[in-house]
Parts: structure tokens; C-alpha cells; sequence
């Protein structure tokens, strides 16, 4: 009887564990597809700009902005570079955001590029507030420009 009872007890902890896993890798791959959606989103708009203008403009201020969004996203990536399930759920998430201008087939290989731009790990939240700062001065000598 003892054995019977510890047999249940353990293989109740079990199934606790492994559920509790599961959610979790659940809980991560959904956070990973909608990271990926988010970044797909900034990818396609990133690759609109450049399409119409011709060439990717750091002076632009949309571009700007998007750059360091993007290093935001390097970030998370290479935190889970190792984690299959992630990226695999992040490249899903590619696909959806950018309405297929990333493909599925393409969708890992973007992923890699994104990871070997390690020049983003350089953007810093000061960098952020930087940026934010030289975008506000330009938006308010535009302002002042239109008085003359």
C-alpha cells in the first residue's frame, strides 16, 4: 500500500513538473511568435522605406528610430540564440508581421543575419535618449524654420 501511494505521489510530481514545463515553453513560444510578429512588422516597414527612397537613410528619422527598435529585437534573439523552439516560433512570428514579405523559407536565414549585426548589442538606452533628443530638436527647428 506504502508503495502504491509513493508510486502516485511521484508520478503526480511528474506530471506536475512536466505540465508546468510545458506551459512554460507554451507561455515562451508565445512570446517569441509575438515578438517575431512585432519585428516582422518593423522589418517590412525598414524595407519599404528602402525600396522608396533607394537607399537606407540613417538621417531619417523613421529609419532612425526603427534601427534602434530592430536592436531591441537583436537583443531578445541573441538571449535565446540557443533556443530552437524560440527562434523557430520568432521566424513564425516573421512571416505573419511582414504579410509574407518574409517568407517561411527565408524566415530563419533572417534571423541569422539579425544575429550577426552585433553592432546593435552597441545601442544603449543612452543611445535611446539621445536619439530621442536629436529627433524632438530636429521636429522643433522644423517647426521654427516654417516662421521664417
Amino acid at each position: 500500500m506504502k508503495l502504491l501511494k509513493s508510486l502516485f505521489l511521484v508520478s503526480l510530481v511528474f506530471s506536475f513538473v512536466s505540465c508546468n514545463t510545458l506551459s512554460n515553453v507554451a507561455s515562451s513560444n508565445t512570446a517569441a511568435n509575438t515578438t517575431g510578429t512585432a519585428c516582422g512588422e518593423l522589418l517590412a516597414d525598414m524595407h519599404s522605406n528602402y525600396k522608396s527612397a533607394g537607399k537606407f537613410d540613417l538621417s531619417n528619422t523613421q529609419n532612425l528610430t526603427n534601427t534602434i527598435k530592430l536592436a531591441g529585437y537583436y537583443k531578445t534573439l541573441k538571449a535565446n540564440q540557443n533556443d530552437s523552439s524560440y527562434k523557430k516560433a520568432f521566424a513564425a512570428g516573421l512571416v505573419t508581421g511582414s504579410n509574407n514579405l518574409i517568407t517561411s523559407e527565408n524566415a530563419m536565414d533572417v534571423i541569422e543575419k539579425i544575429l550577426n549585426m552585433d553592432k546593435l548589442s552597441e545601442i544603449t538606452s543612452s543611445t535611446v535618449s539621445t536619439a530621442s533628443s536629436a529627433i524632438s530638436i530636429a521636429s522643433d527647428l522644423v517647426n521654427l524654420f516654417k516662421l521664417f
